[in-house]
């Protein structure tokens, strides 16, 4: 039997009809995760297969589903890395385009290794609007901190607000950001950092993390700053650590000291808040300071738990001048290193 060219026409469009619709269905499939605080992330060269996974065993939504829509709107090449809050998110379709494209209503933020909390209110004052001091005074809101699910005593969230890319609503206010970067803090906390062996507290750990992070420039030296830190704690020396200064210095004094430093100008102010009774200077206080003085990155926070083993034992450290530090072990050593980086000799 042959079909009347109509007849071929009607049964082509029924199928395009139909396709179209259930493709249709398929975008506008709700998703619904348990978890309201879910942050979706994507890392860098992530495939759509990635992220179906990831969907699946987060319970959010089937990840075949997404994966058809994916393909079916030709978008699995296009996924863009970052940290996703599905705040928001309803659909199948909201996701696809949220993954894969940035729209009006949402910003792009990155998060720097060894921000501290202002820097962290100030930068997302300018590209989200928000209020900085609102931020600020959310970070040392003990209920808040609390209702966070972080149950620790801590002076604030300094040390807790992840460094990373995130991808944020416009709409987001103080406490829904908050919320997000100290779920990806705990998250990784508890992936990456809860079956490490150690005998210190998580306070601890991330107030070494945050020295050991504002002393590195180079990540593979983190495990021998640590080792010295370490070191000093076991025979119970001041750790006399500078970023624990620098972080309680006032804004005037700190500019001041960043615009001239190598100077006598920078020393002055450098001696003058050694000097100055705080919990978190190590030049006059024994121990860790009261609390991190920054948000450090993940191989910051590995070697404050894991530090290095070397064949001698280290106490001190400088800074050559390239980056990197000169390690020694007695302060006489220590004292012929800071005049060779000064004098050459």
């Amino acid at each position: 039997m042959t079909l009347k060219p109509k007849t071929i026409v009607l049964f082509i469009l029924l199928i395009l009809f139909g396709t179209i619709l259930f493709y249709s269905n398929i975008l506008q499939y709700p998703i619904n995760c348990k978890d309201d605080d879910f942050v979706l992330n994507i890392p860098e060269n992530a495939t759509a297969d990635y992220v179906c996974s990831v969907l699946d065993s987060s319970s959010c939504i089937n990840g075949s589903l997404f994966k058809i829509a994916m393909y079916a709107t030709l978008s699995e090449r296009k996924v863009k890395p970052g940290l996703y809050s599905l705040k928001g998110i309803r659909t199948i379709r909201d996701l696809v385009i949220l993954i894969t494209s940035i729209s009006n209503d949402r910003k792009r933020v990155t998060i720097y290794e060894g921000s501290n909390f202002r820097d962290i209110a100030k930068m997302l004052e300018s590209q989200l609007n928000i209020s900085s001091d609102r931020f600020i005074s959310l970070c040392y809101d003990k209920n808040f901190i609390k209702s966070l699910g972080i149950d620790l005593d801590i002076p604030s969230l300094e040390g807790f607000l992840y460094p990373d890319t995130y991808v944020l609503l416009k709409t987001y206010n103080e406490k829904d950001i908050i919320k997000i970067l100290t779920k990806r803090f705990m998250d990784v906390y508890n992936k990456e950092i809860y079956q490490m062996d150690s005998n210190m507290s998580i306070l601890e750990i991330m107030s070494l993390a945050s020295i050991i992070q504002g002393e590195a420039m180079i990540v593979e030296e983190m495990p021998i700053i640590s080792s010295v830190y370490h070191n000093r704690l076991k025979r119970k020396m001041k750790l006399e650590a500078d970023p624990t200064v620098l972080y309680f210095m006032n804004l005037e004094d700190l500019e001041n000291f960043k615009k001239h430093s190598g100077t006598k100008k920078s020393t002055r102010i450098f001696k003058k808040y050694k000097k100055m009774k705080s919990p978190y200077n190590t030049y006059l206080n024994y121990g860790l300071p009261s609390g991190p003085i920054n948000n450090p990155g993940l191989e910051a926070i590995k070697s404050a738990i894991n530090p290095a083993q070397t064949e001698k034992k280290y106490y001190y450290f400088v800074a050559d001048g390239s980056g990197g530090h000169i390690f020694t072990t007695t302060l006489k050593e220590h004292k012929r290193a800071i005049r060779k980086i000064r004098n050459g000799y």
